[in-house]
């Protein structure tokens, strides 16, 4: 379907676009096209014939956690009493073939490469022409592969956050951690009283965990961390430590959600389940 659009939006380009350039820029766009042109046949045949294929189990996921923590993520930030946790953004994809998924990648950066040379007569300034997207490094993680580019360490920010693509035999998952990554990839039965409520033993085509209880505890890390760069004496003035208290403790009547969806009998079910507890 992508590329079925790119073609239309190309044809359009082609028909309306093109025409109306001015005559010296336009002669340069049409060598770049020229040029172009059998690059993006050979990226859309890369779609169909690696990208599509690896990915046709169509699953695709968000998790957000926030297991790895610091006193101190930053010597830019004044040193925390206690543990502060780091929230971990991962986005994941099924894999139907993760060795095709990986060519599909390699050949798309290479495509890309491809067009930016092409494209280096468009720049007067020369800077395209130098660019080119390198290959990335690579480590073992838990019997699967990472791909990533190395940031710097430049002391400003704790070098475990280490932006990266994992590509495990089922699925491929974009985290911002190798720790991250290594536990996505272990298998682990999901905890979650909500969970268990819900019924995950259905086979799903749709899933949520909310699990409240945890998001508060990262959140009062960092409230914590805050209020103790409080100047002297403004707590005890105005009680703020034990209004925010109050607060965490009537949000946290909430224990978690769960929710799925999933075919039985050619119907599709959606079933949600809510975990609230009382105030003490």
């Amino acid at each position: 379907l992508g590329i079925k659009w790119a073609k239309v939006a190309y044809g359009y380009f082609k028909d309306f676009g093109l025409p109306n350039i001015p005559g010296d820029d336009k002669e340069k766009v049409e060598a770049f096209l020229k040029k172009a042109e059998p690059i993006f046949s050979s990226l859309a045949k890369t779609t169909e014939t690696l990208l599509n294929p690896a990915m046709k189990d169509g699953q695709i996921g968000l998790v957000l956690d926030g297991k790895i923590t610091s006193k101190q993520w930053s010597p830019m930030m004044p040193k925390s009493k206690k543990e502060l946790p780091m929230l971990e953004l991962g986005l994941f994809f099924g894999l139907a073939d993760s060795e095709k998924f990986t060519k599909a990648i390699s050949e798309y950066r290479e495509g890309i490469n491809k067009l930016i040379k092409a494209g280096a007569e468009l720049d007067p300034s020369g800077m395209v022409g130098g660019f080119k997207i390198p290959a990335p490094a690579t480590k073992e993680i838990a019997g699967a592969k990472s791909y990533y580019y190395p940031i710097p360490d430049l002391g400003v920010v704790d070098n475990r956050l280490q932006p990266g693509a994992v590509v495990g035999k089922d699925f491929s998952a974009v985290t911002l951690s190798f720790e991250h990554a290594e536990r996505l990839l272990k298998k682990s039965p999901l905890g979650s009283a909500a969970a268990k409520l819900a019924g995950t033993n259905k086979n799903a085509s749709g899933f949520l965990l909310y699990d409240n209880t945890e998001l508060l505890k990262f959140l009062s890390a960092w409230i914590g961390f805050g209020l103790d760069q409080m100047p002297p004496g403004l707590d005890e003035a105005l009680g703020i430590r034990s209004q925010v208290k109050t607060v965490l403790d009537v949000l946290g009547t909430c224990k978690g959600i769960a929710s799925i969806t999933y075919e039985e009998d050619g119907i599709t079910v959606s079933r949600t389940v809510n975990i609230w507890k009382d105030l003490e």
